[in-house]
């Protein structure tokens, strides 16, 4: 595993280039030209072979709190196994040893052609330390640091599962996967990522993935965005499947790749209304809170905005962000907010309506999340009350039984189809419906039990 640090890496690019230079001096001194102007190029060149990739989408208005990467470069593999160090393969009766997965060069010409150089550098090496002592004790190696490289899988019948080492996980964050694949003659077999959270001993307590792929395609990037750990989650890892088509058909050839594995932590952004379910009748005042966990060092004020069903702004206002006091992230509650920002919104007419919140500093906007209100005119007074009905095939599902029977009645709700099937012995149940459906009758809203 490699901490995302890009500073770092052109600082390793930076060095090879420095020591490449000077190289190329003591060769121009000796007046080796043709051995110099080659270094030169190499030189010049080598930032700019690095592979240049495009910001995951919506990544230029997020700010990522901490980052890992496994890039499958040589700092992956210490031990030059062609493994990456830390990962583990499933074995067994569904997952031959027998498949072959490890790490391959995407040019391997270009891999051949650099391993000869340093093989090369490394024999002139001595020679070159005589005349610049300073030089480090072993030549930086060309194909370690060109050499763009990625795990690859060569289907021989039989399913692959391979995972990453475990990365510590917190409920104060959330996080976005990605990942880059590509797949080259797929008929039965498909292959898909999974990232998967962990509970202290181990146990398997989520997991999200992404769509399969299957067939022919070019590196394609997935991701998964913005999930939060589960109750009890301790750590994250990820998790590479290839599985055989549903008749139980697998591929004997064909070949899939997975390069530039990506987890990004973010603070956590919630907006919510003082009116939990979200309904209001018409004057009645709107509260929209944002609440903020995992707090960003450079996050100052959230900017709220309200906006009608027609995406028109109507409200916008910026407040600031007041960290609370009372330990650092790692002490704190992991269900605790570190701030909360309220704003009192003003007299909206009865409509649908979507209010925004995007945490912001001097430069840039950040994280930002939405919720949704609805506010209601004056109902038509009489029985029924409203003209239309629900079938809720869920019954209160989502909604607590104190608040179901207000909200469908400022709905205008006029009458319900709710699931009264139950058990015999099921005698809460039954309890719980004559309750219910004396409270929707009272309100004036019909019953069918369905």
């Amino acid at each position: 595993m490699n901490t995302l640090v890009p500073r770092g890496i052109l600082r390793v690019v930076a060095r090879i280039a420095n020591t490449f230079a000077r190289i190329a001096n003591i060769f121009a001194r000796i007046a080796m030209w043709p051995v110099a102007a080659k270094l030169c190029v190499i030189v010049v060149l080598m930032p700019l072979t690095g592979r240049t990739e495009s910001p995951i989408a919506g990544s230029e208005q997020i700010t990522a709190l901490e980052s890992y990467t496994w890039d499958f470069s040589r700092p992956s593999d210490a031990n030059f196994d062609r493994w990456p160090d830390g990962w583990k393969r499933v074995e067994g009766a569904r997952y031959p040893a027998y498949v072959k997965i490890g790490i391959v060069a995407r040019d391997p010409a270009l891999e051949r052609q650099l391993i000869a150089l340093d093989t090369a550098s490394v024999r002139s090496w001595p020679y070159l330390r005589k005349l610049d002592p300073t030089l480090p004790m072993l030549p930086p190696s060309l194909a370690d640091a060109l050499v763009d490289r990625y795990l690859r899988i060569d289907l021989d019948g039989g399913q692959v599962l391979v995972h990453s080492p475990p990365i510590k996980a917190s409920r104060m964050y959330q996080y976005r996967f990605s990942c880059r694949m590509m797949t080259q003659g797929l008929r039965h077999d498909s292959a898909r990522v999974e990232f998967v959270f962990h509970d202290q001993d181990g146990n398997e307590l989520g997991a999200h993935s992404s769509p399969p792929m299957t067939g022919t395609n070019r590196w394609t990037r997935v991701s998964l965005d913005l999930m939060r750990p589960p109750v009890g989650a301790k750590s994250m890892m990820a998790r590479l499947i290839v599985e055989g088509s549903e008749d139980g058909l697998e591929d004997i050839r064909g070949s899939i790749g997975f390069d530039d594995l990506r987890i990004d932590q973010y603070p956590q952004l919630q907006v919510t209304t003082d009116q939990s379910l979200g309904i209001y009748a018409y004057g009645r005042p709107v509260v929209a809170t944002a609440k903020i966990m995992g707090l960003p060092a450079d996050a100052s004020t959230v900017r709220f905005r309200v906006f009608d069903s027609n995406n028109r702004q109507i409200a916008t206002i910026l407040r600031a962000v007041v960290p609370r006091g009372g330990g650092s992230a790692g002490t704190r509650d992991a269900e605790s907010f570190d701030s909360e920002v309220s704003w009192n919104l003003p007299r909206l007419e009865p409509g649908f309506y979507r209010v925004a919140a995007r945490l912001e500093n001097d430069t840039k906007s950040t994280l930002a999340t939405e919720t949704t209100l609805a506010v209601i005119g004056k109902i038509i007074g009489g029985s029924p009350h409203g003209c239309f009905g629900w079938t809720l095939p869920d019954g209160h599902e989502g909604v607590s039984l104190r608040e179901f029977v207000p909200w469908l009645a400022d709905l205008g709700v006029a009458w319900v189809k709710y699931p009264a099937w139950l058990a015999p012995d099921d005698l809460e149940g039954a309890e719980e419906i004559a309750v219910l459906f004396g409270k929707l009758q009272d309100a004036g809203i019909q019953t069918v039990g369905m």
